[in-house]
């Protein structure tokens, strides 16, 4: 456990319909490493569809997993919170020269990249590139009524929200060591990111330091159990043990859960497919993805990413959500830290970790 030098770094909270992960982040020089964490399955009707239904229940379910977390010990009640990713939306876009103040002109343009009203949003935005005919600016949305339910939820609720965050952008500050502050640019990879989430299914392309845009995806780790379950006629919790325990290997099970598996990827190859040609089509200049990263519960199935790798002719792997965090033979050296239990690569535990990541590097600015 933390000794004395406790951290006062916000925590990242992710909450999903189905569970909640909270990390907390200290840093000791220059290592960064993790010193709390907590993660509980949620209730059946607590969330749905991104809507919190049961408030009350809720976060009283957080604040007892903060006093009470799986390891180590949070030491602050500044928080972060992840926005629903199927609520919110990221993209790249290009803003003419106009000689209008650019976010009035930004706020005229948005509605031709957001399937919302402006009134019924909050919106930001940052610019990412002057260029000779204008600025590369990236624009983040999210509907007023999501906003506003999250930011009551946490009303008098004894934390302080520090920020709310969209999702893909948590993810690539955890995955990506291009998002560090430390980082020297090397030869530019272009990442394709996979969230395989247990209700759905998103991809973050991502180059050049910046995302350029994101997609939903219907498919999630719940269907695929579904199908498991429905295919060999057992119930939902015995196929989600075949589909850890098999996955997409052919030698267990005879390959019977291997193939009701494939039958799925064939469905998110398509899509990812679909998803390249639109980034060669709009956005040539930044060159083709050439590397896809899985993360999410759902990207644990065995041989999963060779599968996709075999399939795409792409380098697939998982997504390492410890990028920019000290390694554990660095942090075993400190005296203070040889007793911390760091969990391992958890590719689940990508969008809680970006969120604690991103009160860190705030400080470093």
């Amino acid at each position: 456990m933390i000794l004395h030098n406790s951290s006062n770094f916000p925590l990242g909270i992710d909450i999903s319909d189905l569970s909640i992960k909270i990390c907390q982040l200290n840093k000791i020089g220059n290592n960064i490493f993790i010193q709390a964490t907590a993660k509980s399955d949620l209730p059946k009707g607590m969330i749905e569809d991104s809507r919190i239904i049961k408030k009350t229940e809720l976060i009283n379910l957080i604040q007892d997993l903060v006093s009470n977390p799986k390891m180590g010990k949070f030491s602050s009640t500044d928080i972060a919170v992840c926005l629903p990713e199927n609520k919110t939306f990221v993209k790249l876009i290009t803003i003419e020269k106009n000689p209008n103040d650019l976010a009035e002109v930004i706020k005229i343009e948005i509605e031709k990249y957001i399937p919302m009203a402006v009134e019924e949003m909050y919106f930001d935005w940052q610019i990412i590139k002057n260029l000779p005919q204008g600025q590369l600016v990236l624009i983040g949305a999210a509907p007023k009524a999501i906003v506003d339910e999250y930011s009551q939820l946490f009303n008098n609720s004894g934390f302080t929200v520090s920020a709310f965050e969209i999702e893909s952008t948590a993810i690539c500050r955890a995955l990506l060591k291009e998002e560090s502050n430390k980082f020297k640019e090397q030869e530019i990879t272009n990442y394709g990111i996979i969230d395989i989430g247990e209700k759905q299914t998103s991809m973050i392309v991502y180059s050049s330091g910046t995302i350029l845009f994101t997609v939903s995806m219907p498919i999630s780790g719940e269907m695929i159990t579904q199908k498991i379950a429905d295919s060999l006629q057992i119930d939902f919790d015995q196929a989600e043990k075949a589909k850890i325990l098999c996955g997409m290997d052919k030698d267990k099970a005879a390959g019977v859960v291997g193939g009701i598996i494939d039958k799925v990827i064939e469905e998110l190859v398509d899509r990812i497919e679909d998803v390249n040609k639109f980034h060669d089509y709009h956005y040539s200049d930044y060159g083709k993805i050439n590397k896809l990263l899985l993360c999410g519960g759902g990207s644990n199935i065995l041989n999963l990413h060779t599968t996709l790798k075999n399939k795409l002719g792409i380098e697939v792997e998982i997504g390492n959500t410890k990028s920019n965090l000290s390694s554990k033979e660095i942090i075993n050296k400190i005296p203070l830290l040889k007793k911390v239990d760091i969990i391992e690569n958890e590719p689940g535990w990508a969008t809680a970790i970006g969120l604690a990541l991103r009160g860190v590097f705030v400080d470093e600015i």
